[in-house]
């Protein structure tokens, strides 16, 4: 799993084109090692740029960039352990 967190306005300057960069470098070297990762979301800019592009995320997470709630911080760590967790289907 790869989870991209960005902002969900431009108001972070380089942050969020920084991390889509490095998310699709990773998402390469990962491919290149023959995994297949899986893409989480959390800011708006992650959750478009991915639609844009055609990459489709598990799950995606917008609106509360600047101030995540407890909710949505369990809510991340829940989807991620069960996704970890997980029996593989293969």
């Amino acid at each position: 799993a790869v989870l991209a967190v960005t902002s969900d306005r431009g108001m972070a300057g380089a942050y969020s084109a920084t991390i889509l960069r490095e998310t699709e470098k990773l998402f390469e070297e990962l491919r290149e090692q023959g995994k297949e990762p899986v893409l989480y979301t959390a800011g708006r800019r992650a959750g478009s740029y991915f639609r844009f592009r055609g990459i489709h995320a598990a799950k995606a997470w917008e609106g509360e960039s600047d101030a995540p709630s407890e909710e949505i911080i369990h809510s991340i760590g829940k989807e991620l352990l069960r996704a970890f967790l997980e029996e593989d289907p293969k």
